[in-house]
């Protein structure tokens, strides 16, 4: 297994404990970002991409300012831009999230 599989199977795996079973977005980058475990925006335009950490993934987002949604998948870190039709789908090992101040997404 290679580090970078290595290190995300870890920060999967450490923020699963908190995971619940009804999707309730977390708080990353000081309130600036939600996020939330086994998620994709699959019908947002995809704006760019990096190889990074997945811790790293939505501060990425907040500083690419056309970002409005993330999707962090096997060490690749996807951003996104959707303003009306977004559409979050369960994908397993992946976790997702937005920008609260750069859409209309409801925050449960």
């Amino acid at each position: 297994m290679t580090v970078k599989a290595l290190s995300f199977f870890l920060l999967m795996a450490a923020l699963s404990m908190t995971a619940e079973s009804a999707r309730k977005w977390k708080e990353g980058d000081n309130g600036l970002v939600r996020w939330d475990l086994d998620c994709t925006f699959e019908s947002s335009v995809h704006i760019a991409s990096k190889d990074i950490p997945g811790d790293q993934c939505g501060r990425f987002c907040l500083a690419n300012k056309d970002c409005t949604h993330f999707t962090y998948k096997s060490g690749t870190c996807y951003l996104k831009r959707s303003t009306i039709h977004w559409q979050e789908e369960g994908e397993y090992l992946s976790a997702c999230g937005f920008i609260p101040s750069r859409t209309s997404q409801k925050i449960n």
